[in-house]
């Protein structure tokens, strides 16, 4: 890992995520359309933002204080940040 320290920003991200209807079954149009029109699924997201560009954050809720190293790491595309 790079030792060098940049310049990092602590952040809040609220961002929409993809999900699947529990529990999987068959379907008719009505359960089709509820499901389609749920908009229900937010995530939020506490973190350190490590990298961007044009399209994605990478994002880390863990920064170590003794060796600049960071733990469970999001890419979250732009595209779907509320």
């Amino acid at each position: 890992m790079n030792k060098k320290k940049e310049k990092i920003n602590l952040v809040y991200v609220k961002w929409a995520d993809a999900f699947h209807q529990e529990p999987c079954k068959w379907n008719g149009w009505e359960q089709i359309t509820e499901f389609f029109n749920d908009s229900d699924f937010q995530v939020e997201t506490v973190g350190w933002i490590i990298k961007e560009n044009k399209e994605y954050i990478l994002i880390s809720p863990m920064k170590s204080l003794h060796n600049n190293s960071f733990g469970h790491i999001q890419k979250i595309p732009k595209g779907i940040i509320i």
